[in-house]
């Protein structure tokens, strides 16, 4: 699948505000924003996560009108995600569009919104980018395995891990699912595979059986 540079994916925001009636605030994950913190130079795709059903409607309908289509057969990896809706146009970077929750974990908490920076702020659209700490979080939970390469490559930045902590107690509480036994078993891959160490291993690793004991 062919990959698009920040220029392009520029673009597309401005022909999206253009479309746009109202405003409309959506905070950006994955390749764009890896993108932005100059991790990547490329992405397939750009996806999007916001709290307001309304505004997806909103940004869907711009889409269709501007060429883009809904995509219906994916692939199991992609039904994993468990996206709102996957729009695609010919020579464009497809979008990948959330509500509240991305990869059917991970909550667009609060936190993780306050935590997010400016990236492009137009006349009706304005879109943020998510934290690396966060974009961390996110690729841990997608559980692809080429996440887990974005994963590390945040990693090798400057994150701050008890930020990461934090948010993933926070997660905890919003659901059922145990997070720090799939955040260690994520710290583990990175160790073995991209021989990198995570300062506060010891720390998720406490809470990891913490969590198992609760569960049990």
């Amino acid at each position: 699948m062919k990959v698009y540079e920040e220029k392009k994916i520029n673009e597309i925001f401005r022909e999206i505000n253009r479309e746009l009636k109202t405003d409309i605030t959506v905070y950006m994950l994955g390749g764009g924003a890896l993108i932005r913190h100059g991790f990547k130079v490329a992405t397939k795709d750009i996806d999007l996560v916001t709290d307001n059903h309304h505004q997806i409607e909103q940004l869907t309908d711009v889409l269709k009108d501007l060429g883009y289509v809904i995509v219906t057969d994916l692939e199991r990896e992609y039904l994993d995600l468990g996206a709102n809706v996957i729009l695609e146009r010919e020579d464009s970077p497809r979008f990948d569009i959330f509500f509240k929750i991305v990869c059917k974990k991970l909550m667009l908490s609060k936190d993780i919104k306050d935590r997010a920076i400016e990236y492009i702020v137009l006349s009706n659209l304005n879109v943020k980018i998510l934290s690396k700490e966060d974009i961390f979080l996110f690729k841990v939970v997608a559980t692809r395995e080429r996440d887990m390469e974005d994963a590390s490559l945040v990693v090798e930045s400057d994150v701050d891990w008890y930020t990461i902590l934090e948010e993933t107690e926070k997660q905890n509480k919003y659901s059922e699912r145990k997070w720090f036994p799939m955040l260690y078993q994520a710290i583990e891959e990175l160790e073995t595979k991209y021989h990198q160490r995570c300062p506060v291993k010891d720390e998720i690793y406490s809470r990891a059986l913490k969590d198992l004991e609760s569960k049990a």
